[in-house]
This record gives structure tokens, C-alpha cells and sequence, in this order.
């Protein structure tokens, strides 16, 4: 399958696809190369960055999870969902710092809110 979207013979969204597939199965390597590929594709597919971010985020890669919202935010600016990921990221780095810090009651209550901004 990755010989035909290299050659250019497969339809434009198909890596897009196979990647959204990938996340859904919680193969998030696999679907980081096929997102990756969609996105070389079409810079502008917000959706490919979105579940990008997701694959991101689930492997603990949360800056390059808020990069991927950051740049589907700045694609389509009114999407909601993307402004919901967004603020979840925030509150999860905050979560974490605070965790850092050894102030767990409050890195509870940041992650409790990351999970309500974006389930």
C-alpha cells in the first residue's frame, strides 16, 4: 500500500485515511507515517493534523501534539474542536508541571479539566 502513495497512483486522502485507521487502532507509529505523508500531501488537511495531534498525544508527545493543533487552528481558525484540543493541551502541560512541582491536588484538578475541555 505505501509503494502505491509514494508513486502517486493512490487516490490524494488515502494516507490520510490509513492514518485516522491507524489511530483508531492505536497504532500510532504506523499512523504518524501515513498522517505524516497526508499532511506532505495536503498541508492544508486539518483533519490529518488533528489526528496527528491525537497519535501525538498518545504517545506522550505533547509538543508536537500542540503543534499539530496550533497548525490546524491557523488552517481553520473557527473549527471548535480544534480550539477545545487546544486548551486541553494547555491544561495538560499545566497538569504536569504542576505534578512536577509536587502539587498534586492542583495537577489533579488540570487534568480533570483537560479531560472535560477535550474527552
Amino acid at each position: 500500500m505505501t509503494n502505491i502513495v509514494e508513486q502517486g497512483k493512490a487516490p490524494p486522502h488515502l494516507a490520510a485515511v490509513l492514518g485516522t485507521l491507524s489511530t483508531a487502532e492505536g497504532d500510532f507509529d504506523t499512523a504518524l507515517l501515513w498522517l505524516d505523508k497526508a499532511i506532505e500531501t495536503d498541508p492544508e488537511n486539518i483533519l490529518a493534523y488533528g489526528f496527528r495531534a491525537r497519535a501525538h498525544n498518545q504517545m506522550g508527545n505533547l509538543a508536537s501534539a500542540k503543534t499539530d493543533i496550533a497548525q490546524a487552528h491557523a488552517i481553520a481558525p473557527s473549527l471548535e474542536e480544534f480550539q477545545q484540543r487546544e486548551q486541553s493541551m494547555k491544561l495538560r502541560e499545566k497538569g504536569e508541571s504542576l505534578f512536577g512541582e509536587d502539587q498534586y491536588t492542583k495537577a489533579l484538578a488540570a487534568f480533570v479539566e483537560a479531560l472535560e475541555a477535550d474527552p
